[in-house]
């Protein structure tokens, strides 16, 4: 008798566990995420990559399947970006943690202490129920993406380059292929107005002094050229 009255105070005590009675709804286990510049990536459920959501406009919703202290990290996934990873926090439900309180009064605090140690005694907490990302282009992307330009003769095409992918390791790289190119188009004119106006809009390039030295020895022949024609004779022109 002794052992049928404790063993009904535990299934009393346990069945009465807010938890227990009254699971998460999926709402408590959602939140949003919102990109500032993608609209389609994937959301992974990150210690299992298990995928949990998929984003077809800049913004999409996510819901764990439990919130377990372990289990809150999810990554953001895109071929051609580096990877985001978000930490989710989680808060006691306030309905949950309510009644628990409640029943604790006359269960010697029993049903909370079971409780906070269940998932279904916690919602996302709403300090991370949403989140806003910025995806930043892999740098092997941007590589392949100057592979594929990289023997254009269009200045145009390598400052598109460098205004879309101006994060890449790279980039300095570019910026000097797209000035050389610049510099030899310029020559082509042979027009020492051509090579001014490249110094003009050149000031911070590595070709700066070779396009100036180019300029000084136009100079140099512009004058030995106006002295040979004063002086007139065989020698000089040669």
């Amino acid at each position: 008798m002794r052992y049928i009255s404790i063993l009904s105070i535990f299934v009393i005590v346990l069945s009465s566990c807010a938890s227990y009675n009254y699971n998460t709804s999926s709402k408590d286990r959602q939140f949003q995420i919102k990109s500032d510049n993608l609209n389609d990536f994937q959301v992974f459920f990150d210690p299992t990559s298990t995928k949990i959501a998929s984003a077809t406009s800049n913004n999409t919703n996510a819901t764990l399947q439990t919130l377990k202290k372990n289990n809150l990290t999810v990554l953001l996934s895109h071929p051609n970006y580096d990877p985001i990873r978000l930490e989710l926090k989680r808060s006691p439900r306030p309905i949950a943690l309510v009644k628990d309180i409640s029943l604790s009064i006359f269960t010697l605090g029993i049903p909370i202490i079971i409780d906070v140690f269940k998932s279904d005694f916690y919602r996302i907490s709403p300090n991370t129920k949403e989140f806003n990302v910025h995806f930043e282009f892999k740098q092997s992307f941007m590589k392949e993406e100057f592979e594929k330009i990289k023997n254009s003769s269009k200045p145009e095409d390598f400052q598109n380059w460098i205004s879309k992918y101006s994060k890449s390791e790279m980039v300095q790289d570019v910026i000097d292929h797209k000035d050389s190119l610049e510099l030899s188009i310029a020559l082509s004119k042979e027009s020492e107005a051509a090579v001014d106006e490249y110094i003009s809009s050149h000031q911070s390039s590595n070709y700066l002094v070779q396009a100036q030295k180019i300029k000084a020895e136009m100079i140099e022949a512009r004058d030995l050229f106006a002295k040979a024609k004063v002086d007139n004779t065989v020698e000089i022109y040669e």
